[in-house]
């Protein structure tokens, strides 16, 4: 009875055991089947975490504005990036799972592959500039990077290029510009100096060493004085101040003492230059006028001479005409007394004599009389006023009314402007114009027309007739000294007239000149300033 209940108690205690072990197993189970779970819930976020970075890493990508592609071991595209599509022209499907020559054409890969190949070889990043033309010409950089892994062994590559063709552009802009300034600074016959802020020359051209008898070695890196013959301090001291200030002369003339004893006279031309952030240089621009100034003192002196002949001519016709007069007058009137008291003792040859002489004093006479009007232009000159032509010619028209009369002249004009002129001087041109009008008339009545029009800085005078003409080939002549066209008998005068008409107009600042035709009428024009 015992022995049977302590069998029955083992095989309980066995079976206790047994439940016991699987709960603990289904225990460990549970419990592995929990760390599982939370290790592939890990692994699941940061996959997830990887996509969502990719996938911020793609759309930065596409925004970015550079080529960017990815490639695998074998060379392929894996990744290409919005703007790469854009600049190539192609599609998506064009790019990935193939190689960059199954894309571009030798012309393109030519130029990068060997630089992508190496940066494989080598396992270290590598780039290159190339100039390829898609649907455009256009300049990149081309970077290719490769990516390993913890055991240094490639997985991919990293391609990142960006285009830089307007700076290119730039750049030879830039390079054309230099080129030309070096081949203008260079070609100048001008000498060209650039000094600094402390008086030093940075830069001079071969025409300024040429012109001062120094090498460039021997100019750039010292003080601009170096060219004069002592060492002008005071004027490097107000150099520099002027560049500092920017007070700097724009241009001026000066002779300059050179160090080897020569003396050139140069035209200087200052330009201040600021460049970015670059202190302030002096560009100056130099001329040589030696020999300008030279045929200047020449021709002053030559002027000089000029105008003292012309006063001592006009005080010699004045002092002559003057005193020549008196005794033309007592030649003349002891001739017609002769005349008078032995013309019934004299022949016919004698009397023809007597009236050769009389009328040689008489033409005489009025020749010197208006040689000496002529003189009197200048020597005789007055100041200038406010003249009203209007008045000015109401009193030639009364001086010539008998003249007018006769001639039966219609004379036309409107209102004349006030000037500033010798009132004296300007009535006797309109006298000299309309008496040349009224006498050098057709047997038709006489028909005249005075008119002013106002120009910028001048009037323009003009008196024009229907008269007689005059021929083109005789336009200058009429204007010098007792030039006649015609001879006394026909039309009275000693053709010194215009002259004094063209003096008195070149003393008031203008010109004179004249149109006309035979049997056509003559305008003349003169101009008085304003």
């Amino acid at each position: 009875m015992g022995n049977g209940n302590t069998g029955e108690s083992r095989q309980e205690d066995i079976s206790r055991d047994k439940e016991r072990a699987l709960l603990a197993e289904k225990d460990v189970v549970i419990m592995a089947l929990k760390q599982e779970k939370e290790r592939l819930s890990a692994e699941l976020s940061a996959l997830l975490n990887q996509m969502q970075s990719l996938e911020h890493f793609k759309t930065a990508a596409d925004y970015f504005p550079h080529i960017i592609a990815f490639y695998d071991q074998q060379r392929r595209f894996v990744f290409v990036n919005s703007y790469a599509i854009k600049i190539s022209g192609l599609s998506l499907d064009d790019f990935i799972g193939k190689r960059d020559e199954d894309v571009f054409p030798p012309k393109i890969t030519n130029c990068y592959l060997p630089t992508l190949k190496k940066a494989i070889e080598t396992l270290k990043p590598q780039s290159v500039e190339c100039t390829l033309k898609f649907r455009t010409k256009r300049t990149l950089i081309l970077s290719f990077s490769p990516m390993l892994d913890e055991n240094g062994r490639l997985y991919s590559l990293l391609s990142n290029s960006f285009e830089i063709t307007e700076r290119k552009k730039a750049e030879n802009e830039l390079a054309q510009s230099e080129l030309l300034f070096r081949k203008v600074w260079e070609s100048s016959f001008d000498g060209m100096r650039l000094i600094n802020k402390n008086g030093i020359i940075v830069k001079v051209n071969d025409a300024f060493c040429r012109m001062v008898g120094l090498k460039k070695e021997e100019l750039e890196g010292k003080p601009f004085t170096k060219i004069y013959k002592s060492s002008h301090e005071e004027l490097l001291r107000k150099a520099i101040n002027r560049i500092a200030t920017g007070t700097t002369v724009p241009r001026y003339v000066e002779k300059f003492d050179l160090w080897n004893g020569q003396s050139i006279w140069f035209e200087v031309s200052n330009n201040l230059l600021n460049v970015s952030n670059s202190s302030p240089m002096l560009l100056s621009i130099f001329r040589d006028i030696s020999q300008r100034k030279l045929s200047e003192e020449r021709l002053n002196r030559t002027i000089n001479k000029l105008e003292e002949s012309n006063r001592e001519l006009e005080q010699f016709a004045y002092v002559a005409s003057h005193d020549l007069q008196e005794p033309l007058r007592m030649v003349a009137n002891y001739t017609q007394l002769l005349a008078k008291r032995y013309q019934n003792k004299l022949d016919e040859t004698g009397k023809e004599f007597i009236s050769f002489a009389v009328n040689g004093a008489i033409r005489m006479q009025s020749l010197i009389k208006d040689l000496l009007a002529y003189s009197r232009v200048t020597t005789k000159a007055r100041p200038f006023e406010e003249t009203d032509c209007n008045e000015v010619l109401k009193e030639v028209l009364l001086d010539l009314k008998f003249a007018v009369e006769e001639s039966k002249a219609v004379i036309q004009y409107g209102r004349l402007p006030l000037i500033l002129a010798d009132r004296t001087q300007f009535r006797q041109l309109l006298q000299n114009l309309l008496s040349n009008s009224l006498k050098f008339r057709t047997e038709k009545a006489p028909e005249i027309s005075i008119t002013a029009e106002s120009r910028d800085n001048e009037w323009l005078f003009k008196i024009s007739d229907n008269g007689i003409g005059i021929d083109p080939q005789y336009f200058e002549r009429i204007f010098m000294l007792f030039q006649r066209l015609h001879d006394s008998g026909t039309y009275p005068g000693t053709g010194i007239g215009l002259a004094i008409c063209k003096k008195i107009v070149e003393r008031h600042g203008g010109r004179m000149y004249v149109e006309s035709a035979p049997g056509r009428g003559t305008a003349f024009y003169f101009t008085i300033a304003k």
